[in-house]
């Protein structure tokens, strides 16, 4: 059976960054796992460029050109008025605290149907509404 997972900006960044760490190890075999659709939204996109670049781990240049390379390996998803719904209800709500951009990538993965999200920056093994958030970096 496949697997539809959401990927967060965290776990592109590790994987892109110009060294050989444990994280990059890690978060590449998470985004090229067998048996799994992945699945990333434009916010993701933006993101990536922008810590990216703020961070100066990538040029401008390498930044939008991993961003366009991600673009044709993943399914992009919008944000629309249904993930800005569906946001709003868990940046809201009571079942968990998270930033307004969190709720936005909890949203996408929620919409789009998937089963787990992996990043780096929320609550490691936290079920929300048939999403499992997993941080790939304790996962042994």
């Amino acid at each position: 059976m496949i697997e539809k997972s959401f990927i967060d900006t965290n776990i592109f960044i590790y994987a892109f960054e110009n060294n050989d760490s444990p994280k990059k190890v890690e978060a590449i075999k998470t985004i090229t796992k067998e048996n799994s659709y992945h699945i990333t939204s434009v916010q993701v996109l933006n993101e990536f460029i922008s810590a990216t670049t703020k961070k100066k781990l990538l040029s401008k240049k390498q930044s939008i050109e991993v961003a366009l390379m991600i673009k044709e390996e993943f399914e992009i998803v919008p944000l629309n008025h249904t993930v800005f719904e569906k946001a709003m209800e868990i940046y809201g709500g009571k079942k968990i605290l998270v930033s307004l951009w969190d709720s936005l990538i909890i949203a996408s993965a929620l919409v789009n149907k998937c089963t787990k999200e992996y990043s780096e920056d929320m609550q490691h093994e936290f079920p929300i509404d048939g999403l499992i958030i997993l941080n790939p970096f304790l996962l042994q």
